[in-house]
């Protein structure tokens, strides 16, 4: 059988290529999530919108109510309402994500400190794999393909 050099130098190249990105490719891993993930947090904006994601063996990963008043309370630590009823801060169920985390929508909007210390207070929960703001995205530019 008689090969092509064009073919065996091709050949070659490319196993050589996946020989080199194979380690990379599977050295992945588990990700490895931020508890309390503030980063995306900026001054001047306002977030009432949170995510949350419990251990899969947690009781607030079955139970809204459970959830909800896991929230509730991390809230009432974190941002207490110095005994005014109408400013207490309540968490609403608002969806689950495919990824088995929930979005709760808390009753007020929330500036840049006071969502950092209602996160910090939730990730603090040993049941919880990690709490974050919901992140809305924008698009900067037309594209132009």
């Amino acid at each position: 059988m008689r090969f092509n050099k064009k073919s065996v130098v091709c050949g070659l190249s490319v196993a050589i290529s996946m020989a080199l990105v194979a380690p990379a490719a599977w050295a992945g891993g588990s990700l490895d999530y931020l508890r309390a993930n503030t980063t995306a947090l900026q001054a001047g904006e306002t977030y009432d919108e949170f995510v949350v994601k419990y251990r899969a063996d947690a009781p607030q990963r079955a139970d809204r109510t459970r959830l909800l008043q896991s929230v509730n309370t991390a809230a009432s630590r974190a941002l207490p309402s110095a005994g005014k009823s109408n400013l207490a801060l309540s968490a609403k169920f608002q969806r689950r994500l495919a990824i088995g985390a929930d979005v709760v929508k808390m009753s007020r909007k929330l500036d840049q400190a006071a969502a950092e210390a209602l996160i910090r207070q939730i990730a603090a929960d040993p049941t919880v794999e990690y709490a974050e703001p919901v992140m809305r995205m924008v698009r900067m530019e037309t594209p132009t393909d």
